[in-house]
């Protein structure tokens, strides 16, 4: 029996009116639910002429504009969720949409109970999988591929955004973002069986069947109405400004080369005090300063430093040249393989004072509790936030990459992550002015190290690095197309986003210390090759 106090219950958990309360004693409902109380979104009226009905739903697949058009409905005002859902007054924590909404099937919930009721849902599907064929783990689920039916049972009047691309684009940004490629082939999604490697055509098949799929649902229920946009396209700010209304400004491609300078997070940029001086003083009333009033160039600057120095202390060899490069910002990322210099590039860092992490970050991936800087960008990446979102803050990072690995290829339970191989535009997406460093080394005395080194040969070789082929052997052949790819994979990413500025270092170079103190300031004695081998 229904107790007389749960309409009164529910009214003071979830608010709204309480004719949304009503008896649902139709042994036909597919939820078989005795009580049902849904808090539908009221329709919204963005402009003039235009009437909304929501939820306003993106249907396309990832890697077809989700953020752009997530940006755009912030900008205008909407209520919006992208990837994450929250539930108000329910007892979920912030989880991905995709596995609140597949938990609700499941236990018979309607399927956007404690997801937050946004006025539109930017992205529903989520694919954080991880693994192999029969032993995988994670979430992967695509509510606008597996449940339309029930979405249209609880919102028969959604709006429905069918966002697409050019297909051949659409398959190489999918090819190109972590791995997503891979994670799908593990996914059980209607049309696309799990297999061990998808060949380009399937996912072709996969992209056009959902456009089908979408434009046949509405075709057969009406009630929705249908949005096209194809966000490559030169008119689709107009086209969603049409459908929406708000501001046509609010609409930019995001996730783009073309458009990363409007999408940056703001940069700190921090300047050493110790090496990086300013030469807009104010002289009126300081008279320690009254010997710098008629300087007006940096060495100048220097000079007096120096022998304001060497007045109160003797000889001082700790100043040296600050940066001349004054287009170099933070952070400053070591973006070599390993082997190539790291700890010699940590003590350097340090030694000028700046904080800098080599392969552990102390920020620990907040509560959960990850050790290595590797761990927390790649857990960061999956969960869809900053790359190096509560890693610690530094202001250089010279080992982000892990190879802790030991099992065998096709069981391999071990860590193993590059962020400077797999999240490149993750990083540049959070810090598109970083400065990376390219440390290289002469390729047959990096062999040597690589080889001698606790089999770091074969932990690379067991580990899945894109354009390094997962094998339970590895030969020189094998590293030496690592190296050569790796090197042109940087430089070839610097001159596709000329915002980083790239600081090339040859660690065996007898010159190596100065110039990383011509780039980055500090004294040259900072430099010492450690870990040599």
């Amino acid at each position: 029996m229904d107790s007389p106090n749960l309409q009164k219950d529910a009214l003071a958990a979830f608010g709204g009116d309480e004719k949304c309360w009503q008896s649902s004693d139709d042994a036909s409902s597919s939820r078989n639910s005795v009580k049902s109380f849904t808090k539908k979104p009221p329709k919204k009226k963005r402009n003039g002429k235009n009437d909304v009905e929501t939820p306003i739903l993106v249907m396309g697949m990832p890697k077809s504009g989700t953020t752009s058009i997530n940006e755009f409905f912030v900008c205008n005002g909407y209520k919006t969720s992208h990837q994450f859902c929250g539930g108000q007054g329910g007892s979920r924590n912030l989880s991905f949409c995709g596995s609140i909404i597949k938990s609700n099937i499941e236990k018979g919930y309607p399927i956007f109970y404690q997801t937050g009721y946004y006025d539109v849902y930017t992205q529903l599907d989520v694919e954080m999988i991880t693994g192999t064929i029969g032993n995988s783990k994670g979430d992967c689920y695509f509510p606008q591929v597996e449940a339309l039916n029930e979405i249209h049972a609880e919102y028969p009047k959604a709006t429905f955004i069918l966002n697409t691309r050019d297909t051949s684009a659409w398959y190489n940004s999918v090819a190109n973002h972590s791995m997503m490629n891979d994670r799908l082939a593990l996914c059980n999604i209607t049309g696309f069986p799990p297999t061990r490697r998808a060949r380009k055509e399937d996912f072709i098949e996969l992209y056009e069947a959902q456009i089908s799929r979408i434009k046949s649902f509405v075709q057969t229920y009406p009630s929705h109405k249908l949005v096209e946009i194809q966000i490559d396209s030169d008119d689709s700010a107009q086209t969603m400004v049409d459908a929406f209304g708000g501001d046509i400004n609010c609409w930019k491609q995001a996730n783009t080369r073309e458009d990363v300078r409007q999408k940056q997070i703001e940069l700190q940029q921090r300047r050493r005090q110790k090496y990086a001086f300013q030469n807009s003083f104010t002289f009126e009333n300081d008279q320690s300063l009254a010997g710098m009033k008629n300087i007006t160039t940096m060495q100048g600057l220097i000079d007096y430093y120096r022998k304001q120095q060497e007045k109160e202390n003797g000889d001082v060899t700790y100043l040296s040249e600050i940066s001349v490069d004054e287009q170099l910002h933070s952070p400053t990322l070591v973006m070599g393989l390993p082997r190539m210099g790291t700890a010699s590039l940590r003590e350097f860092f340090s030694c000028i004072g700046l904080k800098t992490s080599n392969q552990f970050c102390s920020g620990h991936g907040g509560l959960r509790n990850l050790s290595t800087c590797s761990q927390i960008i790649q857990s960061n990446v999956m969960r869809g936030l900053p790359a190096f979102h509560e890693t610690g803050d530094y202001e250089v990072y010279t080992q982000m990459g892990l190879e802790y690995i030991s099992s065998a290829a096709e069981d391999s339970h071990d860590f193993c992550y590059f962020p400077q191989i797999e999240a490149l535009e993750e990083i540049h997406a959070q810090y598109p002015d970083a400065t990376f460093v390219l440390n290289t080394r002469n390729v047959f005395k990096w062999l040597e190290s690589v080889n001698g080194h606790m089999d770091l040969a074969k932990r690379l070789a067991l580990c899945n690095i894109t354009g390094y082929l997962q094998t339970d052997v590895t030969s020189p052949s094998d590293l030496l197309l690592l190296y050569s790819l790796h090197e042109k994979r940087i430089k070839d990413f610097v001159e596709q986003n000329p915002s980083h500025r790239l600081v090339e270092i040859d660690i065996d170079s007898p010159d190596a210390g100065k110039v990383l103190v011509q780039k980055f300031g500090g004294d040259a004695s900072c430099w010492g090759q450690k870990n040599t081998s």
